[in-house]
């Protein structure tokens, strides 16, 4: 029931996410960019979404799972072992902090990114660019891509804010 009102609400922010695709787990986390931004972490088969409400401006991140390719455990300040690293296809990283289970939460993503993996491990960017079996698995989640709107493609793995006077208050790393 709680994890239905969950859905609902994953659904609500984030428009961009199909309405037929089903929430996996919510987690909360920091975004870290110039300050922590608390928020959720919300993880579907195809969609990673982060969203946090900072002094009432709506911040919100959308990243297809397809985009993914890096994910590496982070530890906060080199020591706390509570952070994980995410690297887009475009270069673009995203750093999540405070999360309680960080090993849990990279369990799941190792399993919902499949492309990542070669004989069950995962593999890093370089190791990705190099493997020769990556490039038709590039080629088979492109298909996934471009069945989703136009709308869903400019907007996917931009930082938004629905506030238009301040769309450019967070800046990417």
């Amino acid at each position: 029931r709680l994890f239905s009102k969950y859905n609902s609400q994953y659904h609500k922010l984030f428009q961009t996410v199909p309405p037929e695709e089903i929430l996996m787990k919510v987690y909360s986390c920091a975004l870290l960019r110039d300050i922590l931004l608390q928020g959720r972490l919300y993880i579907s088969r195809n969609w990673l979404c982060f969203y946090a409400n900072l002094f009432g401006k709506d911040i919100k991140v959308c990243i297809p799972v397809v985009s993914v390719r890096l994910v590496k455990k982070h530890k906060t300040a080199g020591l706390v072992p509570n952070g994980l690293a995410i690297t887009m296809d475009t270069g673009q990283k995203y750093v999540f902090v405070s999360l309680l289970s960080r090993d849990s939460v990279y369990d799941v993503l190792r399993r919902i990114c499949t492309h990542l993996q070669v004989n069950g491990k995962s593999l890093s960017l370089k190791q990705y660019l190099e493997e020769p079996s990556s490039l038709s698995m590039v080629t088979q989640h492109a298909e996934v891509v471009c069945s989703y709107s136009q709308q869903s493609i400019k907007q996917v793995g931009s930082l938004q804010t629905t506030d238009s006077t301040n769309s450019n208050g967070l800046r990417h790393s």
